[in-house]
């Protein structure tokens, strides 16, 4: 039987204490922080999947890389980060799950159309600005997996009334434009209503 994985990077929340959350049958956690290696954190969902089964649903909930009201950089996800520069990291997770929901701010960020290409920084030289949607479209082909993120923050409260003893992981409603990105380079318009999250 399917089940669903959420890896929680506890830099999302000041207030977590370590108490499992309240998860439902078939889902399981992978908890990891600034100390976490990221490869340590892959091998864990691997061992999950050969565990329990197929991963029909994995959640990545961590803080995205962002600067200003512009996102897209990669995720502040274990020691590591999942930077655009280091998505093969997850080679391991290929065919391994269905669909990957990503919970970072504004990582789905790209530049519109007609937008400068390059930022120029303090000392004069330039470099790209992130463009989020081709990050996702690499872990989607990397993973081969549909990979499901937003353009906008996203607010998500892990806390209780009371402290972590009954406490559930929920990302609540997904804020912003939604896209959905595909193995095959393609990407398109998501709607969680009608499609799930």
């Amino acid at each position: 039987m399917p089940i669903e994985v959420t890896v929680f990077d506890t830099r999302v929340s000041r207030k977590y204490s370590g108490a499992a959350p309240r998860m439902g049958t078939g889902s399981k956690l992978v908890v990891c922080d600034q100390s976490t290696d990221i490869g340590k954190m892959v091998r864990d969902v691997v061992m999950l999947a050969k565990t329990f089964g197929h991963i029909s649903s994995l959640r990545l909930m961590s803080h995205a890389w962002t600067s200003g009201t512009r996102g897209g950089y990669g995720l502040e996800l274990c020691h590591d980060d999942l930077m655009p520069e280091n998505v093969d990291v997850l080679a391991p997770w290929n065919k391994l799950a269905d669909r990957i929901y990503i919970y970072g701010c504004r990582i789905a960020d790209s530049p519109a159309k007609g937008d400068p290409t390059r930022r120029i920084l303090q000392d004069g030289s330039s470099e790209p600005w992130p463009n989020g949607g081709v990050f996702l479209s690499k872990i989607a082909r990397v993973t081969d997996s549909e990979v499901v993120a937003s353009n906008a923050l996203q607010i998500y409260d892990v806390s209780s009334k009371s402290p972590f003893a009954n406490w559930e992981l929920d990302p609540g409603n997904w804020e912003g434009v939604v896209k959905i990105f595909f193995p095959d380079g393609r990407s398109r318009l998501y709607d969680p209503a009608k499609e799930g999250n």
